[in-house]
């Protein structure tokens, strides 16, 4: 029998498109992400990765003025949460911006909020964003065409209680897919008539 990180990772996996014959190479990268990191949130507090004690973080990287990508995966996320019910306790919803920039601690603050009051919303300085897109291997890509407009990856980091990253997982899931995976890797199981 599958222990349930087993089962979690197999998932993240194969919503990855990487194969288990394929776990070896994304083992490797798994191995190279640092999720500590130190950004500022809501009223200008400094925030670290230590900070959230006994819950799971889950880790978007993205900006507020992005017109689809972004809101689209938040309010995803959004959804998964309430799907989990009592379990999103055990979750701790994270933005942090891609656009340090011009995305300031206010702005960012109003942006999450649009998607409920679970989430926490960083940005920092450009030097502290960078390393922090760094430690997590995300994709930015600085020199689009499109005034205002940054592509980047769509990734979710779930960072564990312990401190260490248990995966990366597709930012293309549904809110149900979503939500059954962070199930699965919080030890509870699913029930019915709340993720399917």
């Amino acid at each position: 029998m599958r222990r349930p990180w087993s089962i979690a990772r197999a998932l993240a996996l194969t919503t990855l498109g990487i194969t288990m014959s394929g776990a070896a190479g994304a083992a490797n990268i798994h191995a190279t992400i640092d999720p500590l990191f130190a950004l500022t949130g809501r009223g200008d507090q400094p925030f670290t990765s230590r900070d959230v004690h006994g819950r799971f973080l889950l880790i978007y990287f993205g900006y507020t003025r992005c017109p689809d990508q972004c809101p689209l995966t938040m309010a995803t996320i959004a959804a998964a949460m309430r799907l989990l019910g009592p379990r999103a306790a055990r979750v701790q919803p994270v933005f942090i911006t891609i656009d340090p920039r011009r995305d300031t601690v206010r702005l960012v603050d109003a942006y999450v909020r649009l998607f409920g009051n679970r989430f926490i919303g960083l940005t920092g300085s450009v030097k502290a964003i960078t390393k922090a897109e760094s430690a997590f291997h995300v994709y930015v890509e600085t020199n689009n065409p499109n005034p205002g407009q940054i592509s980047h990856g769509s990734l979710l980091y779930v960072v564990g209680p312990s401190g260490r990253l248990r995966t990366a997982l597709s930012g293309k899931l549904t809110a149900q897919q979503l939500a059954l995976a962070l199930s699965t890797m919080i030890g509870a199981a699913a029930s019915p008539d709340q993720v399917h």
